[in-house]
């Protein structure tokens, strides 16, 4: 197996190229992967040698072969993290208070 990184392109991160099953893995910058099925040589080797890998890639290889997306097996996600904890607010005094004026205890609602 074959693999490049191209670390000029802004599309194509690296590319893998199997001669025993002729198929063609491209990871673009995004992250995504690609492989394609029954490509030659000659195109790996090409792509290789492209001024812009990224414009050979759109152009020769894109929507050329079959292909199928790679999808990575996720890593357990961690576990939530909480937002950092915070000082309650002050309560505005009653006298602050906006809306119907308190009214101050008298008998009632009083037991005695």
């Amino acid at each position: 197996m074959h693999e490049t990184h191209f670390p000029d392109s802004t599309v194509i991160h690296s590319a893998a190229y199997d001669d025993e099953t002729e198929e063609l893995t491209i990871r673009l910058r995004t992250g995504r992967i690609y492989t394609y099925r029954a490509v030659g040589e000659w195109v790996y080797d090409e792509l290789c040698a492209a001024e812009s890998a990224g414009r050979f890639y759109n152009l020769r290889i894109r929507d050329a072969f079959a292909y199928s997306e790679v999808i990575p097996l996720e890593r357990p996600s961690a576990p939530p993290r909480l937002p950092p904890a915070r000082a309650p607010l002050p309560r505005p005094s009653p006298s602050v208070r906006r809306g119907h004026p308190r009214r101050p205890l008298g008998h009632r609602g009083r037991r005695g």
